[in-house]
């Protein structure tokens, strides 16, 4: 089976201008995510990116111009690569995951290579006690998300330690999957979230869940997360 990881990046970061070049430890973001996706040794990597700078950075690369979010990102990568396999699929590693276990990337591979009929999966880790602004995801119970949120769901009532699953922002898909995604518009919980694997739910394509005991590390998000990782 075709297999292509893809590393979706971007200058514009609200939150942390330029935060691909940024360095952790005297290496660039970008370049920490490049080196974890390689360890999982399960095909190419790509980073798709809307800046030479960032392009620059890496073995491979591709300048994809702008995109609404990385899933769009990638879609249009893939469209420079004509000849992947349709029943192949593509890793979508963000590029804000520099500590990611290259484990996960794997696993993630196989789930999708034992449920042929996947067109979508990601990945969560069980959770207990407080959320500190996390995303959440509720699934049915043959494992396929409900709904993604910023918010607490499922609510934790009065119980301080209700169990819940943290969702970890890694995606698999089939290319067809993603040409699809492309044709549709922006929906209404998508938006309402700003939660991109919400469009697929919206336009009942299901996402499929993969859980991992394994560890996604710290996500670089704002200066202070890249302070701590400096620290």
């Amino acid at each position: 089976m075709d297999c292509m990881i893809i590393i979706p990046a971007r200058m514009g970061s609200t939150r942390l201008q330029g935060k691909p070049l940024k360095l952790i430890n005297g290496v660039s973001l970008i370049n920490h995510v490049y080196l974890r996706a390689t360890m999982a040794n399960i095909g190419p990597v790509v980073v798709a990116t809307d800046h030479a700078d960032i392009a620059s950075m890496v073995e491979s690369s591709v300048i994809t111009g702008t995109a609404a979010n990385g899933t769009e990102r990638i879609a249009k990568a893939m469209q420079m690569f004509p000849t992947f396999a349709w029943s192949g699929v593509v890793i979508n590693v963000q590029g804000d995951m520099p500590f990611v276990d290259p484990d996960i990337i794997v696993s993630l591979r196989d789930f999708m290579m034992v449920n042929p009929s996947c067109q979508v999966a990601t990945v969560a880790k069980h959770r207990t006690g407080q959320r500190n602004g996390a995303v959440s995801v509720v699934m049915s119970s043959s494992g396929r998300a409900l709904y993604f949120s910023r918010a607490s769901i499922p609510s934790r009532g009065t119980d301080p330690d209700f169990d819940w699953y943290q969702h970890i922002g890694m995606y698999a898909y089939r290319v067809s999957a993603l040409q699809f995604y492309a044709k549709c518009q922006p929906s209404r919980h998508e938006i309402a979230e700003d939660l991109e694997q919400m469009r697929f739910i919206d336009n009942d394509v299901p996402v499929h869940v993969m859980t991992t005991c394994l560890d996604p590390g710290q996500e670089i998000n704002t200066p202070e997360d890249l302070e701590k990782a400096n620290a």
